[in-house]
């Protein structure tokens, strides 16, 4: 009941703010994941605001935690008004481990605001999915590392994607002019 709940918000959200569905959406993913609260939630729960999206895993050492660190700068430097808006979600690559409290013991450690930010996990085949539709590369090796893109996406209010940096790495300008155009 709380999943039908939570898509009959967000559905009613798109059509309040004048949206109609797309069917480039991705929102019209089906795939259930799990916040660092252990709470359910689809991705159109989080309907009606600019959403940046990056894939990562807990255990990483090197590339994740420099995303992260890149996204709270874009973060930090948004106007209140666009803070107040955008939602910052990062969704975990590695279904077999990160479980809803590793998700938050690496929030802790990296000093993610629980204000604006969710971070999600989920089974293998939420995760591929999610991955497809961002066109996220990734594959786990024997060791438990897990290559991947390091990008972040920018969503609008009605789930589609309006910019995508394959490397957070470099200039990241137009995700945060991209935050600042979709928060007016």
């Amino acid at each position: 009941m709380t999943n039908l709940r939570h898509l009959l918000f967000g559905l009613a959200t798109l059509l309040l703010a004048g949206a109609a569905p797309d069917e480039r959406s991705a929102f019209n993913l089906a795939s259930i994941w799990q916040d660092q609260d252990g709470r359910a939630l689809k991705l159109a729960d989080l309907a009606g605001q600019p959403l940046v999206v990056t894939m990562f895993y807990a255990s990483c050492k090197t590339v994740c935690p420099l995303t992260v660190q890149q996204l709270q700068k874009i973060d930090r430097g948004l106007t209140d008004k666009a803070r107040r808006q955008v939602r910052f979600v990062l969704v975990s690559l590695d279904a077999s481990h990160d479980t809803p409290a590793r998700l938050r013991d690496f929030r802790k450690a990296q000093h993610i605001d629980a204000t604006n930010w969710v971070v999600v996990t989920g089974k293998a085949d939420a995760v591929r999915e999610l991955a497809a539709f961002l066109d996220v590369k990734f594959k786990a090796d024997a060791g438990g590392e897990i290559a991947h893109s390091a990008g972040a996406f920018v969503l609008d209010q009605g789930g589609v994607l309006q910019v995508g940096e394959p490397d957070l790495n470099g200039d990241s300008r137009s995700i945060s002019a991209a935050l600042e155009r979709l928060a007016r």
